[in-house]
Parts: structure tokens; sequence; C-alpha cells
């Protein structure tokens, strides 16, 4: 289960009952902030005790301490302190990869954990470390020796306005639903489990229809490229629409999400230590599904095409040299098959454009080495590469039909200072 709850609300009534604690919070916060509900868990002298050690701990590390309670029970906490530098321009408020590191290091032995945020700026920080939190405690384990059966309740400030806690508690859970998805192994999630999945999960949400174009059926009506992407698995590829109807007249919204549950390189294979973790080559996909299971909040009609395969190997795989047509009616000569997403995509998007010509169109996906290409990560807007990058990401777009979006140097994070004007 999972909870977001205010720090003075009345939503959750605590009990003085032996419990696990994480407080994520700076080193100066303590000392001028007083979380209500923490104090009474803690009480005086062990929220005294807990400031002292805020003091000589270093930032960026998790402690692991019990108190001793009035009633003489024991407090299990975990004290995880945030850097005090801001964070860089490129990062979110709050910290959130720290938190999700140091979060990741605790190790719960009881039924739930209370988790305390203490920020230094609760408007900008609060949305962004909800997010990390939710992202260290996952849903999914084949591991024998690991329990995830942990009831989680996230604190934040009462002074939050900008998101309201049934917001951040949304994203928090199809953060979480969408980390199953991708935590399965492919030999549990592959194109015909996903789907079961999938239709399992839309059963009954009013207003929500699937269609589903499977197999042959994708040769046939023209979606080549995902097609020879997949028609070397056992399990056949598919387009997976999931569609809730609004009585607005507004456009639709659709969502494209990239569905390789595992990505072999066909016949580029990958390396032996490249290779593994492909089977979260579906989180586009897996990110858009989710994000319908919660319609039942939009005022316009959304559209998810789930581009689904698997790309393997087999006598029946797509070939270096191989020209396959695309529904937009493009056609593309493959030199690398393992530059599969952007023949699913290049269908699924161009499929989306003419058959449901929305207000705006999403694609999702996770395209490895291509995003950064496609972002001008490592390069300036200045230089010849830029520019060649532009001109290939327009002839991208083109292939399906669509406009693509070009984002600008200022979002990149790996390009050295000495060459971006604003950092001197």
């Amino acid at each position: 289960m999972l909870g977001v709850y205010s720090e003075s609300g009345d939503e959750l009534e605590l009990t003085s009952d032996p419990v696990e604690i994480a407080l994520i919070t700076y080193t100066s916060c303590l000392q001028k902030n007083i979380c209500p509900k923490l104090l009474f868990l803690l009480q005086e002298n062990g929220f005294a005790f807990l400031q002292c050690l805020c003091k000589k701990a270093t930032p960026g590390t998790i402690l692991e301490t019990y108190f001793t309670k009035n009633d003489g029970s024991l407090l299990h906490l975990y004290l995880c302190l945030l850097p005090d530098c801001e964070p860089s321009r490129h990062a979110g408020y709050g910290h959130p990869y720290t938190i999700y590191e140091l979060l990741k290091k605790v190790k719960t032995t009881s039924s739930t954990l209370l988790v305390f945020l203490i920020l230094r700026d609760p408007q900008k920080e609060t949305f962004a470390a909800c997010c990390a939190v939710s992202r260290a405690f996952p849903l999914y384990t084949l591991s024998s020796s690991k329990s995830l059966e942990v009831d989680l309740k996230i604190f934040i400030s009462s002074s939050v306005s900008s998101h309201s806690s049934d917001d951040i508690l949304l994203v928090c859970r199809n953060i979480r639903n969408t980390a199953r998805l991708v935590d399965m192994p492919p030999n549990v999630l592959n194109p015909a489990t996903y789907q079961k999945f999938i239709r399992e999960w839309v059963e009954g949400l009013p207003g929500v229809t699937i269609e589903v174009l499977e197999g042959e059926e994708l040769r046939a009506r023209g979606l080549g490229g995902l097609y020879s992407v997949g028609k070397a698995s056992a399990d056949p590829p598919a387009l997976v629409i999931l569609s809730y109807s609004h009585a607005s007249a507004a456009k639709p919204v659709c969502l494209v999400g990239k569905g390789i549950t595992f990505d072999t390189g066909g016949l580029s294979l990958k390396t032996r230590t490249g290779m593994c973790g492909m089977k979260m080559d579906m989180g586009g996909s897996a990110g858009a599904f989710v994000s319908l299971v919660e319609s039942g909040k939009l005022k316009t009609s959304l559209h998810c095409l789930l581009c689904i395969a698997e790309n393997s190997v087999s006598s029946k795989a797509t070939r270096p040299d191989d020209v396959h047509l695309l529904y937009s009616g493009k056609s593309v000569e493959v030199n690398n098959p393992d530059a599969e997403g952007r023949l699913v995509l290049a269908d699924g998007l161009a499929y989306a454009a003419k058959r449901y010509a929305p207000g705006l169109l999403v694609d999702m996906a996770t395209l490895t080495g291509a995003q950064g290409t496609a972002t001008e990560i490592n390069m300036p807007l200045s230089t010849p590469a830029a520019r060649k990058s532009r001109r290939s990401q327009s002839r991208a777009g083109r292939s399906a039909e669509i406009s693509a979006i070009r984002y600008p140097t200022r979002l990149n994070f790996c390009c050295p200072s000495s060459i971006l004007p604003w950092q001197t």
C-alpha cells in the first residue's frame, strides 16, 4: 500500500506502536522545523538526540539508529541527510536521485514504513522527493529472500499547495505500477503475456475499450516497421490500442509507447554485457499504459498505442539491407536491426496521427543511444555536428509524417562547461 499525507493533517492517526521511520531532511532543517507527527513518535528526548545526530552526520549519507521510547519499546529510524549544496540546473529540486539511492539501502523488517520529508523548500522539492521515494520501493520481485509487502506512508509539509496529496499519490502510484511491469523478467513478460496483463488491468475501467492488431494483420494493414521488428519471435508483435472516450469535442490526446519486451539487437546482436537489462526496453509503453488507469480524471479523449514486440533472432529476423514499407507510406532500408525503436514508433506515431488527428501526440520510449542525438546531448547549438543532428531529426520526423520536437542544448547534462556561455 501507498499513502501520502500532510504532516499536520488528521487523515491518518498514528499510534505509539513500534514502527520503522525514514526521515529525509537537510542538516539545517531539523533545527527550525518540527513535524508534529514525528515529534509524537520520537518524543522530546528522541527528537533532541536526532537534532544532535544531524549536526555530526555527513550530508549525502544514511544512518540507522534505534530510539528507546518512554514505554521501553524500540523505534527503528533511518536518517537520510541530503547534500547541503544546491542541485545543479539539470537536476530536479530536492535531490531526488540522492533520495532514491539512499532509500534503496533501507532494509525494512516491519510491515509499515513511515517516510517524513522535512525539506528546505517544500513548495519546490516535495513533488520530486515523493516520486523518488515511491521509486525506491518496487512492487515486483521473484527473490525468495526479499519481501516487498511494505505499507508505505509518506508525510509531506502542510504548506505544500502547488500539488495536493491526492495528485502526488496518483503520480507515485503510477510510478510504482510502471516499475512493476518493467521489473518483470522477459520469460514472464513477453508480447503475449503483456497483452494479458493489459486486458486484466483495464477490465472494468469505465469508458475504456481495447483493440489489438497482431501478427500478420500488422503487415496486411501496412505497419511494416512494427511487423519487421517482432516477426522473428515465437510471440507475434502487436499494436495494442487502449481508448478512453470523453464527450468533449476537443481533439484527443495520443500516447505512443515503445514496448520491446526484450531487445537482443536482432541480427546486429548485442554484446554479452550490453544485452543485460534489455527487458526494460518496454518502459515507454508501460508508462503510457499505466497513465490510462486513472483516465477517469481526464476531460478529453485519450488513446494509448502500445507498440509491442520482441526483437529476437531466428531465420525470420530482419536482416541488414532489408527494405520495409512503413504505415506512413515511406520505405526504410535497415542497416542496423538493433535500431528497432524508431521502426516500431514510426508506425505507431503515423497510425495515431492518421486515425485520430490528435491535438497532442506524445512519444514515450527508451531510445537509449538515439536520445543522445535527438536531444543534441553532447553538442552546443553552434557546431556543425548539432546542425547535422537537427537535419537528421527532421528526416526522422518526415518518415512518420509528423513534426519532430527538438530539445535545446540547455537540457544537456554532459556538455563541458567550457563551451556553455551561460556558465562562464
